[in-house]
């Protein structure tokens, strides 16, 4: 199983912020490398940087440059591996690494989400010892979101000839 060490939202992101998100894995066995493909929306955030993780210590970064989509959005992969013949790590799962985004424009009223779209785990480099689990975008992700903490709902208003009144 996969799952983000950070809340599900962010409000009120300011230009600058650099918002962290950990990425863990459970229910591992053995590990050789492992891989996170995050999907965002470059006209407000950008990626600066993966941390590796604890769950393949003293493995090499693997982080790939990012990579646009013909929808405007943009991916980037951020993983690991153990280099040399047969050298694996027993573990049951950790810290697989952690992206970390920085909000480069104001976010839209509607938000914007940045979504862990696959998790992998190899014990080598071959198909069959691949285990990937893929996810829709938004569904392992985190929300930037604009809040209006004094924002004014369900209003009534009553007309009148010369005035109106204006409840909240």
């Amino acid at each position: 199983t996969a799952s983000l060490g950070t809340a599900a939202r962010v409000e009120n992101p300011e230009l600058g912020q650099v918002v962290s998100i950990p990425v863990s894995i459970a229910g591992t066995v053995e590990v050789k490398g492992v891989l996170a493909r995050v999907l965002f929306d470059p006209a407000f955030v950008a990626f600066r940087s993966f941390e590796v993780g604890d769950i393949t210590q003293d493995a090499q970064d693997l982080t790939s440059p990012v990579r646009e989509r013909q929808e405007g959005l943009a991916v980037v992969d951020g993983g690991s591996a153990l280099f040399g013949a047969g050298l694996t790590v027993a573990t049951s799962g950790g810290l697989l690494g952690t992206f970390n985004l920085e909000v480069i424009a104001e976010v839209p009223e509607t938000g914007t989400v940045i979504s862990v779209i696959l998790v992998e785990v190899n014990t080598s480099g071959e198909d069959e010892d691949r285990d990937q689990l893929a996810f829709p975008p938004g569904e392992l992700a985190v929300t930037l979101i604009p809040v209006f903490p004094n924002a004014i709902e369900r209003v009534e208003v009553d007309r009148f000839p010369n005035r109106a009144v204006i409840r909240w």
